[in-house]
C-alpha cells in the first residue's frame, strides 16, 4: 500500500532513554521517534491537562499506527478474497464484510477520508 506518511517503525522513548536518532531525551514525557523518512520524525506527546498514564496510551498507539495501517490493508484484502467464495447470506460472510467495512473505514481515516 502507497502512503504519504513518515513510514515505520516508529518507538516510544521514554525520559532518560536513547532513541533512534542517538541522542538521550530528558524531556519529562515520551515522545514518539523514528530514523526512517527524510527528515527523521519526533514528536513530544505532552499537551495540558492529560495525565502520564494517558500521555503513555497516546504515544504507543501513535507508535503502533503504521503497524495497524499495514494490518488493516492486508486484513482487508484477506478477507475480499474470503468473502467471495461464501454466499452473501451465510453468517460468517456477513461477520467477514462487517469486519472489511470496518477496516475500510479505518483506511480511509488514516488516509484523510471521512471513516
Amino acid at each position: 500500500m502507497e502512503s504519504t506518511h513518515t513510514p515505520g517503525p516508529w518507538k516510544v522513548v521514554f525520559p532518560n532513554q536513547r532513541g533512534p536518532l542517538g541522542d538521550w531525551h530528558k524531556e519529562a514525557s515520551p515522545w514518539v521517534e523514528t530514523s526512517k523518512g527524510t527528515p527523521p520524525i519526533r514528536q513530544n506527546v505532552d499537551h495540558p491537562g492529560i495525565f502520564d498514564a494517558e500521555r503513555l496510551a497516546n504515544a504507543r498507539l501513535i507508535a503502533a499506527a503504521p503497524d495497524l495501517l499495514d494490518f488493516a490493508a492486508r486484513f482487508e484484502a484477506a478477507v475480499g478474497f474470503l468473502v467471495a467464495g461464501l454466499p452473501t447470506n451465510h453468517a460468517v460472510a456477513k461477520d467477514l464484510i462487517g469486519l472489511r467495512d470496518t477496516a475500510r473505514a479505518a483506511l480511509s481515516k488514516a488516509k484523510g477520508g471521512e471513516a
